[in-house]
């Protein structure tokens, strides 16, 4: 029998394994021997060499390599084959199991997001205070197969110390997909491109576009004091003046007062001048 060995049920695009075809014993006849082409009858995967291997008489070798890399993805599982040709043929069959099909998946993807209500309306912005953080959301999905571990680098195209980033490197542990990162706003900047690379598992997973950040100056608030106005402080005795004077809205005879509210002597009560004046 011709019998493929090492091959994975799930594949993504681009990557490739080597898969290793066993024949049971040497070619037993007079001349010649087999070559063997495996194929997925698709353009899903490809083999290399794609003319297959030779397994020749008098040749004590009873395994050869090829290399699978996936070319695209497929719809569902496809099934392996294994040809066998040559003058041996007639005494060879392939040893074809359930395990023997393979599903290529396109590649992961690696997205940026933050806070949906702190986008600018003009250019959709991710925003950010000086002196405030906001978090950046890193997100792997749900891959197809569950990766060994995942590191990505944060990168910023604004203005150099604008932003802190905690921290600028994520490492992802095997099978978490998830992870968050502190922006912080330094100095006012335009919009500009936050953008994530990966370093290790570049062959699966691939980011999506870059987001944007604007960082904004703080909004100051101004503090007016009214010289007519003084504060009341708990323990302390000030000095109060309340005044009301209405003035006139109508052809009638109208009063005004004034009141005043004078500093507590000790042990006097307090003084109110109320003085009334008739006007016509």
């Amino acid at each position: 029998t011709v019998t493929a060995y090492g091959l994975t049920p799930g594949m993504y695009v681009g990557t490739s394994i080597v898969v290793t075809l066993v024949i049971t014993r040497p070619p037993q006849c007079s001349s010649g021997g087999i070559t063997v082409v495996p194929s997925f009858g698709s353009n899903d995967a490809n083999f290399v060499p794609d003319a297959g291997v030779e397994f020749n008489v008098g040749s004590s070798s009873l395994s050869k390599d090829v290399v699978l890399t996936a070319s695209q993805s497929s719809v569902g599982y496809v099934p392996l084959s294994i040809p066998i040709s040559g003058t041996c043929s007639s005494i060879y069959a392939p040893a074809i199991s359930n395990a023997s099909s393979i599903r290529v998946f396109p590649k992961e993807s690696v997205t940026l997001s933050s806070w949906s209500n702190m986008t600018s309306p003009s250019d959709g912005a991710y925003l950010v205070y000086v002196g405030n953080v906001i978090p950046i959301f890193i997100d792997l999905g749900t891959p197809a197969i569950k990766h060994t571990g995942v590191t990505v680098v944060l990168s910023f195209a604004g203005l150099p110390g604008s932003i802190a980033l905690s921290p600028t490197t994520v490492v992802f542990p095997a099978g978490v997909n998830k992870s968050t990162v502190n922006l912080t706003g330094i100095t006012d900047t335009a919009a500009a491109d936050l953008s994530v690379s990966v370093s290790v598992g570049a062959g699966i997973f691939v980011p999506v576009g870059p987001i944007k950040v604007k960082v904004l100056r703080t909004i100051p608030i101004s503090l007016a004091f009214v010289p007519s106005a003084q504060l009341i402080v708990q323990g302390r005795d000030l000095a109060l003046s309340l005044i009301h004077i209405s003035e006139p809205t109508r052809l009638l005879s109208i009063s005004y007062a004034v009141f005043c509210l004078k500093k507590k002597k000790k042990n006097l009560p307090p003084a109110i001048t109320h003085r009334t004046k008739k006007r016509s």
